[in-house]
């Protein structure tokens, strides 16, 4: 009876409350809006199994029917299509259609107003991310700024700013990284989102660590591993002993401390399941270790310990 009711429109189809099977069932009893809606639905299923070339090809059939509407069609609706398209091509290694069909949403969205386009400049900076194209992810996450602004939502304004230190601080441009570091940090204090203004502390150490500022990135290191220690999450104290063992080694002093610190950091990166291992921060924690062997006069130390991350640098680098 379900099933016969949706061909008959006697109840509006919502995907969200169907099954594959039962949208498939559905889609020949519909046209124009409620059709599309059923094929973006099954292309969103496609991509949940992975199946990113039907997913593609769904999302695809589902913007035809839009653009056959013409002036009819919500403009919201034909983003989400091209945003379907994307994903899509994104699973599938085509990355240059995927930025495409990303910006197309984008722009899209705004002439719609509509609320989420932040959630696409940020998907949009990851991606730029993704393929080290700093320019660009740093402007997406500055347009997503000057969004969160103008729609008055502090939290994830301050996520945004977050997000423009990070990449400030892979372009090696750490005055810019602090300066935004810092304002993501005011505004999650006076939010008293106490996790978040840690890890604001856990970068603005690392930055300044990278800068030669030893103390101040000691301090910011001490106030995170402090809240770190107190939640008690595997995750936080690994990030915190990490750049606190960094801050030491800046500051030239008590390096054997220094050397503790990143041990346990290390402890902790390599104590989670190999499939959720973060292969890349492991890495990252051993160089440290290997600078601080050197300084210390242990090129066999050091040099074993190079020989063993090669290995994995290989693979991921």
């Amino acid at each position: 009876m379900k099933f016969q009711q949706w061909i008959k429109k006697e109840a509006p189809i919502n995907t969200q409350e169907m099954s594959e099977q039962e949208m498939w069932l559905a889609l020949p009893g519909v046209e124009k809006e409620e059709k599309a809606d059923l094929l973006i639905g099954l292309a969103r299923q496609a991509s949940f199994r992975g199946s990113h070339g039907q997913s593609l090809e769904l999302a695809r059939a589902a913007l035809a029917v839009y653009e056959e509407m013409g002036a009819t069609a919500p403009t919201s609706e034909v983003a989400n299509c091209h945003w379907g398209i994307g994903f899509a091509y994104k699973a599938l290694n085509n990355n240059d259609q995927a930025m495409e069909e990303i910006d197309l949403a984008i722009k899209l969205y705004k002439e719609a107003n509509n609320p989420f386009v932040d959630n696409l400049l940020r998907t949009r900076a990851i991606w730029s991310a993704e393929m080290e194209d700093w320019d660009s992810a740093l402007a997406a996450n500055l347009e997503t700024v000057r969004q969160n602004e103008i729609e008055g939502n502090p939290e994830w304004e301050a996520k945004s700013w977050l997000n423009v230190g990070f990449t400030y601080s892979h372009m090696k441009l750490f005055p810019e990284a602090l300066e935004a570091f810092y304002t993501a940090r005011r505004k999650f204090r006076a939010l008293k989102m106490v996790p978040d203004v840690a890890r604001c502390d856990r970068w603005l150490a690392d930055t300044y660590a990278e800068l030669g500022e030893g103390q101040l990135a000691y301090e910011h290191a001490r106030k995170s591993l402090n809240i770190a220690e107190l939640s008690k999450e595997r995750l936080p104290i690994m990030f915190s002993q990490f750049v606190i063992g960094k801050a030491l080694m800046v500051l030239g002093e008590a390096l054997d401390d220094a050397g503790e610190y990143l041990e346990r950091s290390y402890s902790q990166a390599i104590s989670a399941e190999s499939v959720d291992m973060d292969w890349e921060f492991i890495v990252k924690v051993q160089r440290e270790r290997i600078k601080l062997y050197r300084l210390q006069g242990h090129e066999d130390l050091a040099n074993d310990m190079e020989s063993q991350i090669k290995s994995v640098t290989e693979v991921i680098e």
